[in-house]
């Protein structure tokens, strides 16, 4: 259901931008931050599957739409193409906000580079193997 994918993405980029607003009034203060950085980690990974159920639901009504009108079929998949599509817009926002949070404002562009890259091997071995990798 994209609607929920979106929501899924948009609460946890709202997580996120909360999380990194604590973590750097803690960094002022000289606080421990190991708890907030797990936080963070939490809300991606919820961000990315989202994100992930977003872009398999949009590719799953251009399949469907363009089936229906070879068969002359009239339907409302181009209203559902259109929502997703503005969702992936504004979770493609979210992604490029989310980034600069993690690098920029929590200090730690390592951190990102690494999620991004574990999330592309995990999602091109699913793509290839059928499913998730296991975990070593």
């Amino acid at each position: 259901d994209p609607l929920t994918a979106f929501a899924l993405c948009k609460g946890a980029y709202e997580g996120i931008k909360g999380c990194v607003a604590v973590y750097q009034d803690l960094k002022k203060t000289g606080h421990d931050l190991s708890n907030i950085t797990t936080e963070v980690g939490g809300a991606l990974s919820k961000f990315f599957k989202g994100h992930a159920e977003l872009e398999a639901s949009h590719q799953k009504t251009e399949v469907q739409r363009e089936d229906n009108q070879k068969k002359g079929i009239k339907d409302d998949l181009a209203t559902q193409a259109i929502d997703n599509v503005m969702f992936l817009r504004q979770t493609k926002q979210f992604y490029t906000d989310l980034e600069k949070m993690v690098r920029w404002e929590m200090g730690q562009p390592d951190l990102w580079r690494e999620i991004v890259e574990e999330y592309q091997i995990a999602a091109e071995e699913t793509k290839n193997a059928g499913g998730p990798r296991r975990q070593e």
